[in-house]
């Protein structure tokens, strides 16, 4: 019917960004929730790492979760990583699957991980940027290196094998023309990286070779890509959160060596409108290929405090 509906919310300090933990690391739960008992790791503006959890009294017969009447959303844990200051993002798979990184104003990346007991523990942090550190992420294709992004234009590498001390694993000086704002694999060839930065540009990167010139990168976009999101239900699709430009969708060729443009979503929208300050941007998971190949993508906007479903169409040559 085009209507969401909320099943649970709970206070917490201003949620600079949110990531579902992988499948399986939820509490258990009945089998028809089984993508709904995970976590939510939450990088929170007074500088605390957070747990969430869901979880539903009961469920009808038919497993439909719009029907689920007693949905509660629960801090499961917590640790704080800064004091006065503003974590900005987080990211699972940090060594193993319950591994997070989490960065934030002060330029570090922090390295915690999930005890047994179900709390969590901050085992090391690194001065990874001078200047406000952005985005981290950390690909399949190498669990131990947590990659990160900020203001000071480095796209750096961590080797959390390594002591803190050591020289990074990986130091992108050149790349990027501004601040590095979003980094993200590709859950489908998990050695190929996406960056967006304040330059206005998306461009994608091989993590065998990661201070090369990148494989390809996008023209000006008109503002910065400050979101960036593939979608993990049908390969070679990209969309980009970009700031004042709106919303963009690019596909991405079977060698990671070209960007086109495909579509967009709010482009020109008018101040105080959806996608006149694009930040975010995702996709719906799909067990299976939609089989008119349509998606459905979900995006934030600043201004108008909204949350937009839209769908984009992919023609039989894509």
């Amino acid at each position: 019917d085009g209507q969401l509906q909320v099943l649970a919310e709970a206070p917490v300090a201003g949620a600079y960004d949110v990531a579902w933990s992988p499948d399986g690391l939820g509490p258990p739960a009945a089998a028809d929730l089984a993508r709904l008992d995970r976590y939510l790791a939450v990088a929170a503006a007074d500088g605390v790492l957070r747990l969430m959890e869901f979880e539903s009294g009961h469920s009808n017969d038919r497993g439909d979760c719009r029907d689920h009447s007693t949905w509660r959303c629960k801090e499961a844990a917590s640790v704080q990583l800064l004091e006065n200051s503003i974590l900005t993002h987080v990211a699972w798979g940090a060594g193993e699957a319950s591994g997070l990184a989490a960065v934030g104003q002060d330029g570090a990346c922090h390295y915690v991980k999930c005890r047994p007991d179900g709390s969590l523990v901050c085992v090391a942090q690194r001065q990874a940027h001078d200047l406000e550190a952005w985005s981290v992420e950390v690909s399949s294709f190498a669990p131990y290196l947590v990659l990160t992004g900020a203001d000071d234009a480095k796209l750096a590498g961590w080797d959390i094998r390594e002591s803190p001390d050591s020289p990074p694993a990986i130091m992108n000086r050149k790349s990027h023309g501004a601040g590095v704002t979003a980094l993200s694999a590709d859950p489908f060839n998990s050695h190929i990286l996406a960056t967006g930065s304040y330059d206005e540009r998306v461009r994608l990167f091989d993590l065998r070779f990661p201070v090369q010139r990148p494989l390809a990168e996008t023209e000006c976009l008109g503002d910065g890509s400050y979101h960036l999101s593939w979608n993990t239900s049908q390969k070679g699709v990209l969309g980009v959160a970009a700031m004042r430009s709106g919303l963009a969708v690019f596909l991405v060729g079977d060698d990671a060596d070209a960007l086109t443009e495909y579509g967009q979503y709010a482009a020109g929208a008018a101040d105080g409108e959806h996608g006149s300050l694009a930040y975010g941007l995702s996709w719906q998971f799909q067990n299976t290929p939609s089989k008119d190949r349509v998606h459905i993508a979900a995006s934030a906007s600043f201004y108008d405090r909204s949350l937009h479903l839209w769908t984009m169409a992919y023609a039989d040559s894509t």
